[in-house]
């Protein structure tokens, strides 16, 4: 994920249109945590549904990759909301396990839901961002990156509180 982002900045700093990024961001995101949630979920039903709707949504993209390729240099609205919501809806479901089982992992889980719900209506948007008065553009993807910062922020003050070592 950083790569991505590291890459994504260098081509924007270069006038370098990055957008073909985000179909490579949004995918190993999707992968990566669903994989985190299929680790994090206890319940056999919801590990499989996991593992159903990896695979499923995965192939959505592949077979819609090759028939539409003209999608990677847009945003695609499919993409975004099939790999999203979706990780949301993960989130959701840790959320309510956590009201009846000990709570790991809550910093990250908020984090994720945050950021990815946010991202989930500024990516949507990005279609129609372009027209739009720069000034809006910027501001809207400057909201963005606050809001992976307080994403990253939570991941950090998750694995301080309980990864970290103690020092006596």
């Amino acid at each position: 994920m950083g790569i991505i982002q590291v890459a994504t900045f260098w081509l924007w700093y270069n006038s370098v249109n990055n957008l073909h990024l985000t179909h490579y961001y949004l995918s190993i995101q999707f992968i990566l945590l669903s994989l985190f949630y299929y680790s994090l979920f206890i319940n056999k039903r919801q590990k499989l549904l996991v593992a159903i709707i990896l695979i499923l949504v995965v192939g959505i993209l592949i077979v819609q990759s090759y028939f539409m390729p003209e999608l990677l240099y847009r945003f695609n609205l499919t993409e975004i909301l099939l790999t999203s919501l979706t990780i949301v809806f993960y989130s959701i479901i840790h959320f309510y396990n956590s009201l009846s089982e000990t709570k790991k992992f809550t910093y990250i889980n908020s984090g994720i839901f945050i950021y990815v719900l946010s991202s989930t209506l500024i990516f949507c948007s990005g279609n129609i961002m372009t027209e739009l008065d720069p000034s809006i553009n910027h501001l809207v993807w400057f909201m963005n990156v606050v809001l992976y910062l307080v994403y990253q922020i939570l991941i950090s003050v998750e694995w301080f509180r309980n990864f970290r070592k103690k020092v006596l």
